[in-house]
């Protein structure tokens, strides 16, 4: 499998958070900058594809689930670059992302001025 990352502009010198999606035959990784990458599970296209834009200067933290051991190469790619890595039990991970979806679109209802006569009459 190719690696193919799309990079977002960077706007600042900031340091990135990224998340990984593991699989068994490939990774899925994104940050808070905007760039995406998908590359397979080995330890070598790992280190190759961490060695470039999430390099220890620019990485905060890598979050990925435990998945059944399909992580261990991440693991073992973020240990040699010696990158934050930080393994999750899936149900925090899907805890937080219902946490965020249901937080970014929860919308409280607005309560409107029942009109009096005059507003129903045309009166100012």
């Amino acid at each position: 499998m190719e690696t193919r990352v799309s990079s977002g502009a960077p706007t600042s010198t900031a340091r990135t958070f990224v998340g990984v999606d593991v699989s068994k035959s490939r990774v899925d990784i994104a940050d808070t900058a905007g760039r995406k990458a998908r590359v397979n599970n080995n330890v070598a296209a790992l280190i190759s594809d961490f060695a470039g834009p999430w390099s220890r200067e620019a990485c905060a933290n890598i979050v990925c689930e435990a998945t059944g051991g399909h992580e261990r190469a991440l693991m073992q790619a973020a240990d040699a670059l010696g990158l934050p890595l930080c393994r999750i039990h899936p149900n925090f991970a899907r805890a937080f992302a219902k946490w965020r979806f249901d937080s970014c679109w929860h919308v409280t209802p607005v309560r409107r001025a029942r009109p009096s006569s005059r507003d129903r009459l045309g009166y100012l």
